[in-house]
């Protein structure tokens, strides 16, 4: 695979107006490549799709995690590591995505008493708080848990410190129409 894929840049450099099937077939051909010695895995929102080895047993997939699964453990504390020093969040809130958030081609769902129900466990924020003095950026987070493992989340930093406290959301909106 790696030579034919050689042999279609050397096509595309050897050509002074190389034509777009040729242009076409060495992109093709480099982004199948990359994908075979990545080791094929996909990846969706920072997260990879299917993992086979025991320590990625512990680590939860974005779409693994659900409105109910955080509603246990409201209350319970998540650590992030971050150079060396231990950050930890205490969950305090779940609350209802907004329906405004809901696609206009979705509304005339919402009187469906299933589609509430998905809406209610797809479509949810989280609101962390966190007494450390270092404010976390917005950014992809590694959190570990005792009972979910490592889940990853992107979280972003709300409102201004309210005392001792930093507060960081993050927003769940899976839900398809």
């Amino acid at each position: 695979m790696f030579t034919t894929h050689m042999t279609h840049m050397n096509d595309l450099a050897l050509r002074p107006d190389p034509t777009r099937r040729v242009f076409l077939r060495a992109g093709v051909t480099a982004v199948l490549s990359a994908g075979f010695w990545l080791g094929g895995r996909a990846v969706a929102f920072g997260q990879i799709a299917a993992q086979t080895d025991a320590k990625s047993q512990s680590e939860k997939s974005i779409f693994q995690l659900t409105r109910s699964i955080f509603t246990s453990n409201l209350s319970e504390s998540f650590l992030i590591r971050l150079n060396g020093e231990e950050v930890y969040l205490q969950l305090v809130e779940v609350n209802d995505l907004k329906q405004v958030s809901i696609a206009p081609s979705a509304l005339h769902k919402v009187e469906d008493d299933s589609f509430n129900a998905k809406l209610q466990e797809e479509s949810f924020t989280l609101r962390f708080r966190s007494m450390s003095d270092t404010l976390l950026p917005q950014q992809t987070w590694k959190l570990e848990h005792d009972a979910l493992g490592k889940i990853e989340l992107f979280l972003v930093p709300v409102g201004r410190p309210d005392g001792p406290w930093h507060f960081y959301e993050a927003v769940f909106n899976r839900l398809q129409s």
